[in-house]
This record gives structure tokens, sequence and C-alpha cells, in this order.
């Protein structure tokens, strides 16, 4: 309810007084706002009458409302809405009829009535009558009042609807046998266009503002609605500050189509003329939110009198209701003046230590004429006693009238020390004048406006720009903005002749100076240069062009002419790197760089590709990529007007030689497809008058092994038909592939693996296969068993080449006392790859194994070895040979088999088991020696 309360509150407008009659009426269904008839401003002249009945109730709506309306009665001071109906009630004589009238807002009942009704008619009969409407009358009593003691009246919120509802409950009687009587009756009611009706329609009438939230703001030009009003104008400000911009919003609460015009009327302060009248055209007024918006913008002329003017938003309806909204007024002042930093001063003031600088302001008498006033100026903070500040006119400045000027001077001398130096000086500016004539001054404003500061050196580094045109406004290449511009874009020149570029030079530092300028590029170019202003060739001293001498934060604009060499196909497209150095102090220096490509008639350009900008450049994008990539040029045919027609062939980038001859020929395996951009049918030739475009499609698909980076291929357009010197374009076109991760390295041996023997020197031979599309830094480690000496024959860092090889050698040491026949030593191989200083991680280290065996032919080391640290297999051979030799010795002593026999047996017995006795054949002394020898 308090919500209710609020918007009620502010859809008050004024009191009843302001409020305008309003005849409602009820028209033809309207689809946007239900019910049976749609209440309307708009009178129904026209289209048919429409007719429904009332018996069982029947509703009228106006369309949702577009703002808040108060609204009261047209008649018993504001407590009745009169109604006029066109009824027809038919029935039998005697028959009544019982009417209620209900005026809701939104759902809520706010006024009503009652009749009853006992004449009802009846068609044809005896006498051949007819029931024709008839034009009744009602007061519909308000029973809600407004707030705050605002008497009978009620508020349709904005987007809900004013309804009437009509009812009839109607009382039948007998037909009493008449001929042509029925039994029943009916309470109908007329609307829209009443047949017969002679102007007058079913309506009501109420009173209400539905142009209450209509409104007029002022705003300097350029001002937007919700910026705070400018109600104060100077009447002798400059011109760009003497138009007004009045905006209108004019909000009609039953719509848009209830406006019939919309006009704005400023007056003389004392209302005894029109300033200006301006009456808002169909075209002017734009539909915004269901209401209509315009702007007017007013240029007063200097020297307006002084005073208050006023201002009103006048709004005429379809009903010719005129609606007037009153402005609070715009004041011209009489008192005003305008600071500002002077034109050629700029926003900056430079400092330098131990510097004097100095800043030149205008100081404006705006106010009124034949009014006098002095201005003081001071800063509004002083930097410090070490600070040396003054203005002009230390006793301020008198301005006599309004539009008498002054051109104020503030001199600044830095210290030595600027650590503590402010950002910016504020000025303040007080005005001050005799405003009753009593011979006495008051402060009647007071003005403000900054500088800001820049520290600088008494040199600095110089900023310079280039530009493709005269009037530097096609800048191509900026010392302080290297990242805004591709130095590898082309810009264009004409090949039969010189191309020229203009330059700018500014002196940033505190101090005069000159600069330096050297210009690099390929030797068979000639460069020359000009001051732009006098056309003079700048001087040269050695590889240097000298700049005339340039006051501080100002500049020296110059040609820059380049010449391509006679020789075609000889560096058609040129890289110039600029230096320009400081003449007062040569360290401080700044570069840029841009390319310049000549042409002979033709050129071509990238248009789109799927990497965007910088165009021309494609990717960056995957080794591994095998979809094709799609770039569109065009073909621009740049021969002046009234040349014929010349026809061009496209060739292929594949058979272009300077592409086969790249690195490698790596662009060989690519492939290349010309087609048109529509229907991607091939495209070889095409056909060409001055000024002409053709767009191509080149569909590039990427081969394989090819470095990672940029790589630059060209495709050619070639005159047809001329065959001593045909034009021609070659289009550079940079193709970005990524780098791979470095996983694909192989170590790989290249020395036969012999065996070795203890104690030899060995150097064997390997190679690194990097088959990555990058080059690698590798960091190679070796190690082998203990005891062996193993390194490499060369510093452990290597580099190689991407999907290259390169070898290095092991030296390799097997130990002399500390090996035995068939050892086998492991040596491991590692190349770790390097990202600059720092190694990738151990999944990209590669390792190679390597094992080399030990081989002893008659080496008595390697028995001794054996004997001193036997290897188990020679503990048992060992073993063996032992008890052969014990075996021996009692043959020797020529024991006969019988001891041995009883000797056994002896064992057997003790052993208590059976063993089966076993003879042994006598062998020979002179053989047992010969067995003993063949062991040793």
């Amino acid at each position: 309810m308090e919500e209710l309360h609020q918007s009620i509150e502010e859809s008050r407008h004024g009191s009843s007084d302001s409020m305008v009659s309003y005849d409602l009426y009820i028209a033809e269904q309207n689809s946007s706002a239900g019910g049976s008839g749609v209440i309307t401003t708009h009178i129904p002249d026209s289209g048919g009458q429409q007719d429904e009945s009332m018996v069982g109730g029947v509703e009228f709506k106006s369309v949702p409302l577009i703002s808040n309306l108060t609204v009261i009665g047209d008649a018993g001071g504001g407590s009745v809405v009169p109604l006029f109906v066109y009824i027809r009630f038919s029935g039998q004589d005697q028959s009544t009829a019982d009417l209620t009238f209900e005026l809701m807002s939104g759902t809520t009942v706010v006024a009503t009535d009652t009749a009853t009704i006992d004449d009802p008619c009846q068609d044809g009969g005896i006498l051949g009558s007819s029931c024709a409407y008839q034009y009744r009358p009602y007061e519909m009593d308000i029973s809600s009042t407004l707030p705050d003691g605002g008497g009978n009246g009620f508020v349709v919120l904005s987007g809900k609807q004013i309804t009437l509802r009509m009812t009839a409950e109607t009382n039948c009687a007998g037909g009493g046998g008449v001929p042509g009587q029925g039994s029943d009756c009916d309470v109908r009611v007329a609307y829209g266009n009443v047949d017969n009706s002679n102007g007058a329609y079913t309506r009501m009438g109420v009173k209400a503002n539905a142009l209450a939230n209509s409104k007029v703001k002022v705003h300097h030009s350029g001002g937007s609605w919700n910026d705070a009003e400018v109600l104060e104008w100077a009447p002798n400000h400059r011109s760009e500050h003497r138009t007004m911009q009045l905006s209108v919003d004019v909000r009609d609460s039953f719509g848009r189509d209830d406006i019939k015009e919309v006009k704005l009327v400023m007056n003389t302060p004392d209302d005894t003329a029109v300033v200006f009248e301006k009456t808002f055209s169909n075209s002017e007024l734009k539909l915004d939110n269901e209401g209509l918006v315009a702007q007017h913008e007013w240029t007063y002329s200097a020297g307006r009198a002084p005073g208050e003017y006023g201002l009103r938003l006048e709004v005429r309806d379809l009903q010719d209701n005129l609606v007037v909204y009153s402005h609070e007024g715009v004041e011209f002042v009489e008192y005003a003046v305008f600071l500002q930093l002077a034109p050629s001063q700029g926003d900056v003031i430079l400092i330098a230590p131990e510097k004097t600088s100095t800043v030149e302001f205008e100081l404006e008498h705006i106010g009124a004429d034949g009014v006098d006033m002095d201005v003081q100026l001071s800063l509004q903070r002083n930097p410090g006693s070490d600070w040396l500040i003054e203005f002009s006119e230390p006793g301020g400045y008198e301005l006599s009238g309004g539009g008498a000027l002054v051109r104020p001077t503030l001199t600044v001398t830095a210290p030595d020390d600027l650590s503590d130096a402010p950002t910016q000086f504020d000025i303040i500016g007080r005005a001050y004048a005799d405003t009753n004539n009593d011979g006495t001054s008051e402060e009647v404003q007071v003005v403000t406006t900054s500088v800001s500061i820049e520290e600088v050196g008494v040199y600095a580094p110089p900023k310079m720009s280039v530009f493709e045109d005269e009037e530097h406004t096609m800048e191509i290449a900026d010392s302080e903005r290297s990242e805004a511009y591709d130095p590898d874009v082309s810009h264009f020149i004409d090949g039969e002749g010189a191309g020229q570029f203009y330059m700018e030079v500014l002196n940033s530092g505190f101090d005069f100076d000159t600069f330096r300028i050297r210009v690099d590029g390929p030797h068979t170019w000639t460069v020359r240069m000009y001051d732009q202003d006098t056309s003079s060739s700048l001087v040269e001293e050695g590889a240097y062009f000298m700049t005339n001498q340039v006051e501080s934060h100002n500049f020296q604009s110059m040609i820059v002419e380049l010449t391509p060499p006679l020789e075609r196909g000889v560096d058609d497209i040129a890289k110039f790197a600029v230096s320009v150095l400081s003449e007062g102090n040569t360290s401080l220096r700044s570069n840029l760089s841009f390319t310049a490509h000549r042409t002979y008639g033709v050129f071509a350009q990238v248009t789109s590709d799927e990497f965007g900008l910088p165009l021309g450049h494609i990717g960056p994008f995957s080794s591994a990529r095998s979809q094709p990539l799609v770039i569109t040029i065009d073909i621009t045919n740049a021969m002046d007007e009234g040349e014929p027609v010349s026809n061009w062939q496209i060739i292929n980038p594949s058979e272009l030689d300077v592409n086969l001859e790249y690195k490698n020929q790596v662009f060989g395996t690519w492939g290349f497809a010309v087609s048109d951009t529509d229907s991607s049918a091939v495209v070889n030739t095409i056909s060409l008058g001055p000024g002409d475009v053709e767009s191509i499609r080149l569909s590039t698909t990427p081969g394989n092994k090819v470095k990672a980076g940029n790589h630059t291929i060209y495709l050619r357009i070639l005159e047809i038909g001329e065959e001593e010197l045909p034009r021609y374009f070659d289009l550079p076109l940079e193709f970005e592939i990524e780098a791979d991760m470095p996983d694909d390295l192989e170590i790989i041996q290249i020395s036969t693996n012999l065996p070795m023997q203890p104690g030899d020197k060995r150097t064997m031979d390997f190679k690194v296969f990097n088959g990555n599309n990058v080059d690698l830094d590798l960091l190679l480690e070796i190690d082998g068993p203990d005891g062996w000496e193993v390194d490499l024959d060369s510093i452990a860092y290597m580099g190689v080449d991407a999907f290259g090889e390169k070898t290095f050698s092991v030296i390799v040491i097997a130990p002399k006392d500390s090996v035995r026949d068939g050892d086998i030593g492991l040596i491991i191989i590692t190349a770790q790859p390097l990202h600059k200083e720092t190694a990738y991680g151990p999944s990209y280290t590669k390792t190679k194994k390597v094992e080399v065996n030990i081989e002893c032919s008659g080496s008595g080391d390697c028995l001794l070895q054996e004997l001193i640290s036997p290897r188990q297999s020679t503990v048992v051979a060992g073993g063996g040979f032992i008890l052969l030799i014990i075996f021996a010795a009692f043959l020797r002593g020529k024991r006969s088999a019988k001891i041995y026999e009883d000797f056994v047996d002896e064992v057997d017995l003790e052993e208590d088991r059976e063993i089966e006795s076993t003879e042994f054949e006598e062998i020979a002394d002179e053989e047992w020696e010969e067995d003993i020898e063949l062991l040793d």
C-alpha cells in the first residue's frame, strides 16, 4: 500500500485546475486492449456501428496506460463521471430492466451508477413499430478519494487499464397474445460509429492530465538526458559554448497516438517577447518506449541581455487540449569569466632541473556588456619554497565588459631536485566586481583550470612517425607504438619511379635540439630526404641526414624518397630501419622500421584468413596439420585510367623457383590450389581493367619436415602477352609453424662394438638425430661401471638443427687388473634437451646403453684375477682340478689296486652301505703326465 500511495503522489501534477477534460469514447474492439470494445480518446467517426447485449455483462477496456494517470470526474466538482450510452431495451409491455455501470482502475471499482428502465420497445407488431437505440445519460459517482485530501478521484497506474462494465438484469412481462410479440426481452448497447447518432457517441467524460510526465531539459550540446541540467549561461561566451541543447520527452498516458503537436517556446525575462519558438515535425519526434523524444539546438547571439528567460513545453492532444509544462527557466548571468590554457600551449608544461618554463593562459570576460571585473590568479597549492613561480601581472587582470580578453603568463623555475615535483599545477581565478555601484568590489565568481607537469631531461629521445600520405593521416610506423604496426606489411610504390613516405620527428626534450637520421635498407635502393615545408634537401653528414634545429615539443616534417633498383626482380621488397639520434646527447635515440614494395601496375593483398590480424601472417598452426589453410586474396589493377584491360596469370607457388630454392626445397612437398571465391572453380588467369579488383582463394596444404617458425612463400601475378618485360607482383605469405615438443630424439651407435682387452683404450663414434622441427641444445652425459674410464671426446653441450644430426665420440678405457675373460661393461649415454638453460622434463631425456665385452687371450692378468676373485663356475672347475692332482699322486706312488680296494671296503664298512666295486684299468705314468700338461 505504501508503494501505491507513493505512485499516486508522484502522478499528481498540480491541482485539478491543471487538468483538462477528456471524452473517452467506446470504439470498435482493439486486439491489444481486450474486451468487447476499446476506450479511447479517438472519435470513432469511421467504420460502422457495433452492439452487444448487456444481459450478463459486457466490458470495454482501454489499452494499458504508459504512465500513471490521475483522474477526476468531469461534473459535480470532480466527483461525477458523466456517461452517455446508446441503449435499446426490447421486450413486452410492462417489462423492466435494472442497469449497473461500473468504472474500474485495473481491477478496482472506482465509480458506479445504477438505473431502472421500463420503456421497452418492440419490432413489428400490429402497427409495424421498430425498436431503435436511445441516447441515455447517466452519472457515475466516484467512490474513491485522492490522498491527502485531494477530493474524489482515482489513479490508474502505469501498465493498468481503465475498464467500463455494463450489466443488465431484465424482468420480462407476458406477451398478452399480441401478434408479433415474443416472450423474451433484451438490453443492448451500441458503440463505435452509431447509426443516425448525428455526431453523438457512447462515451464518458473525465478530467485528467495525460501529459503530466512530459518534460524538457537543457544541456550543453552533446549532453545526455540524465546529465545535470545547465541553467546558467554566459551572454558573451565563445560561439562553441553558446549552443543550448533542449531535449523533450513527451509521455501521454493514452499513448503516442494521442499526441497532436509538440512545441518549445522561450520568452524574454519580462515575458514581452518570444525569443524562439520551435514546433517539432513528425520526422523529428522519435518513438521511445511509447513516448516521443526530440532535441533542438539553439545557438544564441553574443551580447544577450542578462536575466531569467522563461521556457515552456506545449503539447496539444487529439481533442485539442493544450497542456503546458513550464520549465524553471534559463538564466543569462551578468558576471562570468572563462579561464583556459592558450590553444598554442597544449595541456602539459615541461620542466627540467634548474630550467625555466612558461605557460600561457587565456582569461576572458564572458558576462554581460558594460560590466567591469578584476581577476586575481594564483596557484591553489605552492609546490615549495625552492620553486620560483609568478604570473605576468601579480596585481591581477582588468576585464572591461563582456568579450574582453587577456593572456596571462605563468613562469616556473624548477629546483635541481625534482623528486617531490607535483603532477600538475592547479590555477584558481577569483573575479571581483562592483555589484551595487557603491565603489566596493565583492567576489562574484571563482574559476579553476589545471596544467599537467611532465618532467623531461634537457635532451630526450626523439619521437618519430612515418606516414603514407602527405596529410599525415595514414600512419604506418611509430617509434613509441611499435606494437601497433607490423613492420613487414608491404607499402606499395610504383616500380617506374621513386616512392615517397612522410616522416615527423618530435623533440620531446626541454631544450632546442638537432637530430641525426639514418635509414638502413638494401644497398640497391637509393634514399633521399627533404624538408616537407620547403622541399629543400636535408644536409647529409656521412650516413646521416641532419634535421633543422627543433624547438621543445615541436616537430619537423620530412619527405623520405625511396628509389628501387633498376634491375627487375632484385630486392622488390625492401625493409628499412630508421634511427634518429639526439645531437645534444647521442646516447638518446629512437628506432622504427617499415617495408616498401615496388609494383608494376598490379598488386595483391590478403583480405582474410582463419587467423585474423595481421593479414598475410598465417598461423601459428601445428606441424601435424592436415587440414588446408584457406587464404582470400584481392588482386588490384593499379594502372591509370585509360589503360587497356590486361590479362594476368596466377603462378602456383609450387612452380615458382624462389619457393623451391628455399632451404632444401621444403615447400616442394606442400600442396597449393587457386580457385575463385564463389564456386571453388580453379583459377589460372584473370582479366583486369584499371581499378578493377578480383578476389581469389589460395588453399594451402602444409607438408612434412618444415622447421618451426616463420616461413615466407611467394604468390606471383604475371602479365600475359608481354614477352620481354612482363609486369609482375610477388605477394609474400608468411606461414608460422608451431614448435614440436622435443620428444623425437635418437642416439645411434656408428662404431662396431668389438671386444676389448684389459687396459685397452678405444674411441667409439655415435650420432644424435633430431627429428623435431626445432633446433635443440643437448646436454650429453656418459656413465660407466666402476673401474672403467669413460668420457666424451668433446664438450658436453651440443646443438643439433631441426631434422638434423650431429656426431660425437666417446673414449672408453677398460680396467687393466679388475676384469676377467667374458666380463661385460655397461656404458650409458644420455642426451637431455635444454630449454634455454633449463632442462625439459625427464620424459624427454633419451638414453643409449652400450655393452662392451672383455676378451682375455693368453693374458696372465686375467688368470691371476680369476684366481684372486674367482667366479662360481671357476670355483667348481678348480675343485675338480685339485681332485685330479691328488688322484694322480696316488698313482705315482704305484699303489696297487688291491690296497685301493681294501681302502674302499673300509669305507664301505664305516658307512654301512654297499658300493659297487669298480675296477680301474692301469694307466701308464707317461699318459698321466701328458694329461696333466693339457690341464695346465
